[in-house]
């Protein structure tokens, strides 16, 4: 089974489970899927993946917004006028970072364990028309 099968069979079993599509796939994760990067969705990864993802992705946005401020700024379309040192904004942007990735790696670990979604490398779904043994 490719990684496109079984994405579309996890996220058929979070849609079972109740969980909403903007959890079960998040936008960050639909554009690493769209660039064909075998990143499995976040209730099927561990904690410590989670965490690390969640906070980079956040950093790396805040980055980019940081970035087109500072070129609307040259561009002369927007004034910021601070005396705070550069230091201190990347503490709270590192900060904000780690408190986003364990809040959402706690949601995530948490949904998983009450739905009881297995980690990917265990997950082995059903081809289609091909019932388990359990089903009867």
């Amino acid at each position: 089974m490719d990684f496109n099968q079984k994405l579309k069979a996890a996220l058929d079993l979070l849609a079972s489970a109740g969980v909403s599509r903007s959890l079960s796939a998040p936008p960050n994760y639909g554009l690493l899927w769209w660039l064909r990067v075998p990143v499995p969705p976040p209730h099927f990864s561990g904690f410590g993946f989670n965490f690390a993802f969640s906070a980079v992705c956040f950093i790396v946005t805040c980055a980019l917004i940081n970035g087109v401020a500072v070129l609307l700024q040259a561009a002369g379309w927007i004034a910021i006028d601070s005396d705070a040192p550069p230091w201190q904004g990347l503490v709270v942007i590192i900060g904000s970072a780690c408190l986003l990735g364990l809040a959402l790696a706690a949601y995530y670990r948490r949904s998983a364990r009450r739905n009881a979604i297995p980690h990917w490398q265990q997950f082995r779904p059903q081809p289609h028309g091909k019932r388990s043994p359990a089903d009867g």
